[in-house]
This record gives C-alpha cells, structure tokens and sequence, in this order.
C-alpha cells in the first residue's frame, strides 16, 4: 500500500484536525468532534491512482476516536488500577488470569532511533500507540533521547490521573503543555503555531530554541544563515567566525582593493606601475574570489546526477524535473557571482598594459593571503574545540550576548530548559507542585528517575524501594533506558547509571562532574535548577553534595568534583542530554571518573624500580581523576532495538526509525513491513561523489549492528520506518511549519499502523510464535554447548554439589603466576565466592540448573529444534549489558 503523507497548507490542515481543539484556559477539556481512527486524512492518492486494500484489511471497520489533545483518547486501554502496577506487582498481587492478559494486551514498550528529525516525528506516533497500549519500558538515543524521556514523563502523567487540566492561553505561547500525552500533543502544536491567529508570520520556533554559547556564536550564526538561506550574508559570517585576526586581514585586503582600484582612472598616481599592477592584480582577486564562491554554490544547489533509463523511474511519483521557478531560486545567486567574478577578470584583462603573467601572479598572490588567513583562522578553531566542548550549543542557559543571528527568536528558553520544564509538566510534577493552578514561576521541580520507577510522589531524601528498583528494571512503573557515547574509553554507557558501590565495583569508579564545569556560564548544559540537584545532597537537599579534590591525570591540574547523584536521584533531563550531544551542534559533556597511580612495567610483565623502589605512574600525590568527554549517543547504538527484548516476550517492544526513499518508493512516506518481508531492507543511493562513498562508510560502521537487529525475526515486523526527502529535517532547524506538520503526520501515521497491528490479536500470537521458534533453537545452541563442556575439568566437579566446594578451594588456593595480593598497590583478588552462609544452596541450585540444562539438550547430531528456524536464525552469546 503506498502512503503519500500531506504536505505544504494540507499538512498544517490535516495536523489541525488530528490534534483538535486546544486545551482550555479554565475548566476541562471540552472535545470537538471525533477523528477517524483510520488517519486516512493525513494521506492523500496520487493523482491518477486508485488504493485497493489487502484482504482482511486492519481498518476495515472504520471507527472514529478523540482527538489526540484531548486526554479521553488515552483511556481506551482501560483505567483499571491494576494498570498502572509495574510488571513484577501484577504477579503479586494475586490477578486472575484474565486480568493478567488484559495487562500484557494493554501494555508496550517502544525504542526510538536517533536523527535530527525525530524530536518532530516522534512524539506523535507515540501519542498514537498511546492510545491502546501503556509504555512499560521507553529507550531512546541520539536525538530520539527527547522524544524517549517525553514519552516516559507522559505516562507518569497519564497514571498521575491530573491529565485533563485547563492551560492558560499566555502559558500555551510561551511552550507550557499539559500533563500526559495531550500535553505531548500540545507540544507538537506549539512548535507549528497551531494555535495561532491566522496570517501570523513564520516563528521558526524549533530554531528559536537553539541558542549557542559564547565561544561558537560565530560558528553559528553560519549554520543559521546556511539554514534560513540568507546567502548575501554567509560569506561575512564565514569570515567573522574563522577568529579576529583573519577577519582583519580581510577587511584590510578590502579596504586597500577600495583604495588601489580608485587608482585605475583618472586619480593622482594612476601611472605608477607598481599602483597600477597591484589595482588591477585586486581586481583580479575579487574576479576568481567571486568566480570560486559562484561554482561552489551551483555545485552545492545542483549537485551533479547519474542518468538512469526511465524504467527506473518512480512508478508514482514521475521524474519531471526542476521546476523553472525552482531553477532560478537554486541557480540565481551562483550565475550572479560568476557573472560578476567573469566580469572583474575580463575588465582587469581590458585595462592592464602589462604582461599577462604578472598580473596573474600579483592576483593569486593576494588570493593565497587571504585563503591562508581564512585556513589559520579554521585551523586554530578546529585545535581549541576541546576549550568549547567541541560544539556550540550547550543547551541551556546562554550567557548574555550569546543568541543567535536571527532576531525573529520566540522561544523564551533554551532548548533543555525547555525540556526540563516541558518533562515536569508533562510528568503532572509541576500541576501538583502547583496546587492545580499550572505552571509556577521558578519553573516546574526537576523530574528524576525515581518519578518514573514510583509516581509523582517519589521523595528524593526517602528513596525507599527505589534502590532496589535501580537494580531491577521489572520493578519499575516506568523505566526510561537511554544510551551515550563517551569517548575517551572508546565505550557506551546506559542511564541510568547502576548505583556508586556498583560502578565502582564493575567500572572501578562512579562518575563525576566538576564544580567548575556547572559554574562556568560557556557550559551550561543543563538549567539552572538541574544544576542545583547536581550539588544537593541526596539524603538532604539543603545540604550540599559532598566535594573531592583531585589531580587530573592528563593535565595535571586541581579539580573540585562532586559524583552524580544516584540513579533514583539523577535528573533525567542530564540523561536525554548526554544521549542528544549531535556532534559539533551540541557540546560535549564533561565528566570525570577516579583514577590510580599503577606500576610501570616492561614488555615481559616485570616491575621497574628506580634505588630499589618500584616506579609508579603518575609519581605525584593523589587522588587522580580522568577526564571523560560524553558525545551523541548514535555514535555506539542509533537504535537500540535490543534493550527491551525477552526470548518470550509478553507484550511488543515498537520501534520507530528514519530513513529516506529507496528507489521506486517515493509515494510511500511510512512503511511498516511485515515479519515475512525478508527481502525489504532499507537500502541507500550511493552516488558518484566521494563524500557520499565515505559517509556510507561511517554510516556502515556506525549502524550495521542496529541494522541487522532491526531485520531479525519477530523484530521486522514490529518497526516503523519514516521517511524524508531532501531539504526534510536533516540538521536544519529552520523548517517552515509546514514541513514540520508533514514530518509530524507522517509519526502520526506511523504510531497508528504499528497500534492496529498490534491490537489485532491473532497478528500478535503469530509474533510471539516466531520469537519462541528461533529463541527455541538459539536455546538448544546454548544447551548442547554446556553439556559438551560440563563434563570436562573443571566444570565436572564445579557443577556437582558434593564436589564443587573442595574444587573451588584448590583453584582459589593455587598459587596464581603474577598475583598482585599482599603488594602495596594492588588488593586482593576477587573470586566472587558465594556467600558462605549460602554457599550449599548455591552449588545445589547449579546443579539443578546444569542437570535441568543437560537433560533438555538434544544428541550433539539431533537437529530437530534447530531446523527451519526463522531467518536469519540468532545467536545468544555473553556480551556486555548495553
């Protein structure tokens, strides 16, 4: 079925009507007429065409439901108590059967992939799956982070119960939204002014959101101008932000070029050769400068194609080419500058009486000053990126003099403040701080981690069953996973964090962040408020956080850190953060990690001493620290597919993902494929360049692993792709609101097909049928690989509780080559013994794993559950929790 989403004014349109009326400033919501439940107004038939639908079509029935902002279209999964129970409770609690079922019917979870886009696309399909299903379990990376934590503290809202809350209308333009996924909603209408008057002028409110730090202002201001397309003034901009001194050289380049070719004429001194040469050899400057920038904009606005025959073209949406309009916008400025540059070259040829050659040589001479300038200006830019966080957008509160370029800015708040105020809000944390009467000055409190896993009520000094939830997922209302990318160990990291005494067993250390860091007005990477809890205490916010002095080991330095509060505790705007930092947009975040001072030693192990004492590394006094630099978490895992999924799972885990058009496919802006569609993986056009050869390259390096997740069996199926053209979304901000209603219809789109898939139950059953075939032979795999081992040593007496205790003890009492124990600087070895309180039940317990293991295993040459497995059949091998 070919979808073709809405554009232009009939996005906006059809956005209206699937929002529906706005939230009131008093009172309850009052709803305006039902939607069709089948988006069918959000899709348009390509002239010419007729849609016929699969048999046994999933919207046959038609239907109609509540608008997406008005919070009854998120109470059709039911409101039984019951529901809003973590997984773990429900079995505690002693339901029948039959509530039990309507639990695992009623609930999903969903993971969102990265893309500059998906703060746009996603939080729409995720009001749509709202509506049938309650999240469970929310994971996200890269910019999906936003909409992964938007949706979480939408579903606390939702179970809050304070969803149908009136809004006030100077709160609605100012970007406030209400409780639950409504609230989401009325974030989505705010960005494309919706709820505007009619012939209000573009507010490019997704842009007004972005506010850069001091140090990459400049930088910038570029990307704004590139964006908004204001060519006339990118060429300043490029120069102003390549630094002070070569903007001078610039400058002093034109004034003198104003000054010599007054000269040509009539003017005193117009005879002198050497005035003259250099007149004319300016003149020839500006001519070539002119000349390159004019080629290098037709390029950019006419990149160079590859002719295809026309059985090749697309079967919906013709190749008709450029319209002539189209042409004369992309081709005017790039004709303009070469005709002028052509021009000044062929006037300097006109008027010089001297020999070609020199005049040549005088114009590439001032033309390679000026280039050198502009690359030593580049060059020290690109050596102190670290001094700025290698981005130029720190998120939250901009010093003064730091705003962007363009001045028709509307959004009152930096982007995370934004979003920190927006995840209280839509948590209801802000209503009930509120007394009800919306939100307050000062902002909303800060919504943590501990809000998801226990409600609104959560208190931060009284965490209470909280700690045992940041070891348990299961016992989590709702658990928001997302994934960051740090740089320095060459690593991925999950938030929220394990508990301190945990990283520091697994890691060596937790994690920390420096005094200087939350102080420093350039790097203001979360709010102000959020910065306070960073430095509160956790058992008492009106203590401060307790403080350590240490040495950075790289640079030697004297750092004041503070560790990140615990897992319950940390802000989940500080995780979507660190997760969204879109390399060079965003700044880097900053974190530390301890460190030690360890022996040096040669290449065959040996220690090295110095007057017999051994020599360490760092030989200063500690305690040491290390620098970690936290980037985009796309850069590890775009999509984590993976964080969510059981062999035999008892609800759905979504996915959504970006993509752009394969060929032959450019009428169908959403495609949900089927579980057999084994022969539909995305593929990319690789065009003649070679930037395009070596971003398929990082690309691939950086995706092949998310991509074979996503086309694995029983995943295929449950994943939504939406698709851009070019010139939607990518890295600008400054998309008119009608793309952007097009881009949010086609999440609209997405979340519903996914939704009325999945709420057809014998579509479900089939699902989970396939994921129990292949986790049946990834199983028997496992099982014939422990039975092969176990009866070889050690593992024969290790698996047998009479024995295992005596074999334990004579590996742990060998004398092991090179053991660090009873030296100066290392401690003891762990063995990870079990308790001796507990150590029979223990070794029991393994044996009745093994035995159990062991006898469920097939003969080694039994392929019975192995065969026909679902394609391709996977593996379960020990890897890293991530």
């Amino acid at each position: 079925m070919h979808v073709t989403v809405r554009r232009g004014r009939q996005a906006l349109t059809s956005l209206r009507l699937r929002l529906g009326a706005p939230p009131p400033a008093a009172g309850r919501y009052v709803p305006g007429p039902p939607v069709e439940d089948v988006p069918a107004d959000a899709v348009g038939t390509p002239d010419g065409f007729t849609v016929e639908p699969p048999p046994d079509w999933l919207w046959a029935g038609g239907g109609s439901a509540p608008a997406l902002r008005d919070p009854a279209a998120y109470r059709a999964a039911g409101t039984a108590p019951y529901l809003s129970l973590a997984p773990v409770e429900v079995a505690r609690r002693g339901l029948d059967d039959a509530q039990k079922e309507h639990y695992c019917r009623s609930s999903a979870d969903v993971t969102m992939r990265g893309g500059t886009t998906s703060g746009v696309v996603y939080p729409l399909a995720v009001c749509e799956i709202a509506r049938s299903f309650r999240l469970r379990n929310v994971g996200g990376a890269s910019a999906g982070a936003i909409a992964a934590g938007m949706a979480a503290a939408a579903e606390v809202g939702r179970a809050s119960g304070v969803d149908d809350v009136p809004l006030a209308d100077a709160d609605r333009e100012r970007g406030h939204v209400r409780p639950g996924f409504a609230g989401l909603a009325d974030a989505m209408a705010w960005l494309c002014q919706l709820d505007d008057p009619a012939g209000t002028p573009e507010r490019h409110r997704l842009a007004s959101l972005f506010r850069p730090a001091r140090p990459g202002r400049h930088l910038f201001r570029v990307a704004e101008a590139y964006w908004a397309e204001r060519w006339l003034t990118l060429p300043y901009l490029v120069v102003r932000a390549t630094g002070l001194v070569p903007t001078l050289v610039v400058a002093a380049a034109l004034v003198v070029a104003g000054m010599l070719l007054g000269q040509l004429s009539h003017a005193p001194g117009a005879d002198i050769p050497w005035l003259r040469t250099a007149s004319l050899g300016t003149l020839g400057l500006l001519g070539i400068l002119a000349v390159l920038i004019g080629v290098g904009l037709g390029v950019a606005a006419w990149p160079p194609g590859e002719a295809v025959p026309s059985t090749l073209d697309d079967p919906v949406v013709p190749r008709t080419g450029r319209s002539a309009g189209a042409v004369v916008r992309a081709l005017w400025l790039p004709v303009a500058s070469v005709l002028t540059g052509v021009a000044l070259v062929a006037a300097c040829l006109v008027w010089s009486p001297i020999r070609l050659e020199v005049l040549v040589t005088v114009a590439a001479g001032l033309l390679l000053t000026v280039l050198l300038a502009l690359a030593a200006g580049a060059a020290v830019i690109l050596a102190r990126a670290k001094r700025f966080g290698y981005g130029v957008v720190a998120g939250a509160d901009s010093p003064r003099g730091a705003r962007g370029a363009d001045p028709s800015r509307t959004a009152g708040r930096p982007v995370v403040t934004w979003l920190s105020d927006t995840l209280g809000e839509l948590s209801g944390l802000t209503h009930a701080h509120a007394g009800g009467a919306g939100p307050v000055a000062g902002g909303p409190p800060v919504l943590r981690f501990g809000h998801l896993w226990c409600g609104p009520d959560f208190d931060p000094a009284h965490p209470g069953e909280a700690v045992e939830m940041s070891a348990r997922p299961e016992l989590r209302r709702v658990n928001l996973e997302l994934i960051t990318s740090e740089l320095v160990q060459s690593r991925a990291y999950r938030f929220p964090l394990p508990r301190s005494d945990v990283m520091r067993e697994g890691d060596g250390s937790p994690l920390y962040v420096s005094v200087a860091d939350l102080t420093d007005p350039d790097r203001q990477v979360v709010p102000a408020d959020v910065r306070q809890v960073l430095l509160q205490c956790d058992d008492d916010p009106d203590l401060p956080r307790p403080t350590a002095e240490m040495t950075d080991i790289r640079t030697g330095d004297r750092v004041r850190l503070v560790p990140l509060p615990e897992p319950w505790n940390l802000p989940v705007v500080l995780a979507v953060r660190l997760s969204m930092s879109l390399p060079g947009l965003f700044q880097a975040v900053r974190l530390y990690r301890e460190a030690e001072a360890v022996p040096v030693r040669d290449e065959l192990g040996r220690a090295l001493l110095r007057d017999g004492v051994p020599v360490v590394y760092p030989s200063g006094a500690g305690p040491w620290c290390e620098q970690l630099w936290f980037t985009d978490g796309g850069v590890t895992s775009n999509f984590p597919i993976h964080f969510f999924d059981s062999p035999l799972p008892l609800w759905p885990t979504f996915g959504i993902d970006l993509g752009s058009h394969p060929p032959g496919r450019l009428s169908q802006d959403v495609w949900v494929p089927q579980d057999w569609d084994v022969r539909g993986a995305p593929t990319r056009n690789l065009s003649a360049g070679m930037p395009a050869f070596l971003s398929a390259i990082i690309g691939t390096a950086r995706g092949w692993r998310d991509t074979e997740q996503t086309f694995m069996p029983g995943t295929r199926g449950r994943v939504a792709w939406v698709r851009q053209r070019a010139g939607e979304g990518g890295a600008n901000l400054f998309m008119d609101n009608a793309t952007i209603a097009s881009l949010a219809l086609r999440g609209v789109v997405a979340g519903a097909r996914l939704r009325r898939r999945f709420s057809d139950l014998a579509y479900w059953r089939r699902s989970q049928w396939i994921r129990m075939r292949a986790a049946v032979g990834s199983l028997e795999e496992l099982a014939q690989d422990v039975t092969r081992s176990r009866h070889r040593q050690p593992y024969d007496e290790l698996s047998r509780a009479d024995l295992a205790a005596a074999a334990l003890r004579r590996i742990t009492g060998a004398d092991l080559p090179g053991d660090p124990r009873g030296t100066a600087t290392s401690p003891d070895l762990p063995w990870y013994e079990p308790a001796e309180a507990t150590a029979a039940e223990y070794w029991r317990a393994v044996q009745t794993l093994l035995d159990g293991v062991e006898q469920g295993a097939r003969p080694a040459d039994d392929t019975l559950l192995t065969d026909d497995v679902p394609q391709p059949s996977p593996v379960l091998r020990q890897v890293p929790r991530v």
